[in-house]
C-alpha cells in the first residue's frame, strides 16, 4: 500500500536487538544484558493516523476541512534471541585446552587472532551446533587473512589463513573435554606439531569443517584467549560436579601412522560412558 511504502522513510528509527553475551577476563565471567530492539509498526501506525483523522474532523477550529494532519509512528519492540535469564547457568569454566605456537611467525599468527576472534564470545544454546567455517568465514586477503605454511595434500604450501587449523584443532580439543558432541572433523593429511596425534582438526573453504554440538542441558559460550606464543579455548558453562573427562590415544599401525581416540567419562571416580571419537590416518612426517 501507498501507507507502507511512505514508512520506508522512517526505517532509520528502527533498532536491530543486542543478544546478551559472555565476558571472560582475567578469571572472572560476565554477562553483558541483552538491548531491545524495535520496528516500526503499520497496523499501529495505521490505527494511530486513523484516530488523527478522526479527531481532524471533529475539530471545529477547520471550518474549510483542509489541515495538516498529525500522528505518532507506533514502534514495537524485538525481542533478542539470547536474554541474560538464558545465560544465567553459565557460571564457570567447564573445559578448556592450550597450543602454543612460535611467536615470530607473524602472518600465521595474524590469522590465528583473526579466527579466535570470530570464535570469541560464540554462544551454543542446548541442541544448537557450531560450524567452524561459517563462524570464521571464508579465509581471503579480503577479509584481512595472509598468506603464511598451510598443509595440502602432505606437503606444506603457502596459502592463504595458514595456521586457523591450529585454532580448529584446538577448539576440538576443549569441546571434547567439555563433553560436547564432535558432529564432523576431519585430521590432517600428516602430524601437526602443537596436538597429540589423533587430536588434531583440520579445516578448509573446501568443505572440510569441524562441527560441534552442544548436548548439554544448559548453554555453553567460547571464550578465545590468544597470547604472544600461546592459544587457549575455554567452554564456558555450569559443570557437572564430580564429572571428568579423559582423552586418551593408541598408535594402531605405523605405517602409515594410523591412531584411535577415545573420550572416557567418569562419575565420582566411575567411568559411565567410553566413547570412541575418531580414527585418523596420517603420512608419515618429514619435519625438514
Amino acid at each position: 500500500s501507498v501507507f507502507r511504502q511512505r514508512l520506508q522513510a522512517f526505517r532509520w528509527l528502527e533498532r536491530v536487538p543486542r543478544d546478551a553475551r559472555v565476558r571472560f577476563r582475567e578469571g572472572i565471567i560476565e554477562i553483558i544484558p541483552e538491548q531491545l530492539g524495535q520496528r516500526l509498526s503499520v497496523a499501529g501506525s495505521c490505527q494511530n493516523l486513523l484516530q488523527a483523522c478522526q479527531a481532524s474532523l471533529t475539530d471545529s477550529s477547520h471550518p474549510n476541512g483542509s489541515c495538516a494532519i498529525r500522528f505518532s509512528l507506533a514502534l514495537e519492540p524485538v525481542m533478542p534471541r539470547i536474554t541474560r535469564e538464558v545465560l544465567q547457568p553459565i557460571e564457570a569454566v567447564v573445559a578448556s585446552y592450550t597450543t602454543r605456537f612460535p611467536g615470530y611467525q607473524v602472518n600465521r599468527n595474524h590469522n590465528i587472532r583473526l579466527a579466535a576472534a570470530a570464535l570469541d564470545g560464540r554462544i551454543l544454546l542446548p541442541g544448537e551446533r557450531l560450524s567452524y567455517n561459517e563462524a570464521v568465514g571464508e579465509r581471503t586477503l579480503k577479509q584481512g587473512f595472509r598468506l603464511a605454511p598451510i598443509i595440502i595434500h602432505g606437503q606444506k604450501r603457502l596459502g592463504v589463513g595458514g595456521g586457523i587449523c591450529q585454532v580448529s584443532s584446538t577448539l576440538f580439543n576443549a569441546a571434547l573435554l567439555a563433553d560436547l558432541k564432535i558432529v564432523r572433523r576431519v585430521n590432517h593429511s600428516i602430524p601437526v606439531p602443537y596436538v597429540p596425534l589423533g587430536r588434531d582438526a583440520t579445516v578448509s573453504d573446501t568443505g572440510l569443517d569441524l562441527v560441534i554440538e552442544n548436548t548439554l542441558p544448559h548453554p555453553v559460550a567460547l571464550s578465545v584467549e590468544v597470547g604472544r606464543s600461546h592459544l587457549t579455548v575455554r567452554v564456558l558453562g555450569k559443570p557437572i560436579q564430580g564429572r571428568k573427562v579423559v582423552l586418551h590415544t593408541r598408535r594402531l599401525r605405523s605405517s602409515p601412522i594410523r591412531v584411535a581416540l577415545w573420550r572416557l567419562v567418569y562419575q565420582e571416580g566411575r567411568l559411565i560412558r567410553h566413547e570412541h571419537v575418531a580414527t585418523s590416518t596420517y603420512r608419515p612426517w618429514d619435519q625438514e
